[in-house]
């Protein structure tokens, strides 16, 4: 039997330190104007791995067990299937999905569907986003991988963002929780 365990206070503790160290520490230490160095974004990256690590994984036995899901690259695509990503209002909530354009590279956030409500979707976490990573950021989105959708079947393995605000986390495991 599938479980869920609300680990939210995990996800919006990661994503404070995240945003203060980022601020703070590695996006100020960028001139005004200059874009991050190769080294200072790797960093930034190894900083950031070990803040999910000890402030998400740890705490719900899931270290060892990331190391093979989460793809610490940027652009992060690869979805944590074990971390639910819920949408926490009754109301139809703001969604941006990803549509692809044939033979484009690029992602494009214009899918038609514009609202989604809690039960229409099973979506994973994949990362906390900002539009630009190269200035303060504040991590208002949550960017989630669509696992399923009885009721829009073609947004199944489609990206998306849902504002921060809008979301709650659970630890999805078999058996007692």
């Amino acid at each position: 039997m599938t479980k869920e365990r609300d680990v939210s206070q995990q996800f919006l503790t990661y994503r404070d330190c995240a945003r203060s160290s980022w601020n703070c520490l590695f996006q100020a230490a960028v001139s005004p104007g200059a874009r991050m160095s190769f080294d200072d974004s790797e960093a930034w990256q190894h900083y950031n791995e070990l803040l999910f690590s000890r402030l998400v994984l740890a705490p719900v036995g899931k270290l060892g067990a990331a190391r093979d899901s989460r793809n610490f690259q940027i652009p992060r695509r690869k979805s944590l299937d074990f971390f639910r990503v819920r949408i926490d209002k009754e109301t139809p909530t703001p969604i941006s999905i990803e549509n692809p354009r044939a033979g484009d590279g690029t992602h494009y956030w214009d899918h038609p569907v514009k609202t989604l409500k809690d039960g229409e979707m099973w979506a994973c976490f994949v990362d906390f986003f900002d539009w630009d990573e190269q200035v303060m950021r504040d991590f208002d989105y949550v960017l989630v991988r669509i696992e399923a959708s009885g009721a829009f079947p073609q947004l199944v393995g489609k990206l998306a963002l849902i504002e921060t605000y809008y979301c709650s986390f659970f630890l999805i495991s078999e058996g007692p929780v």
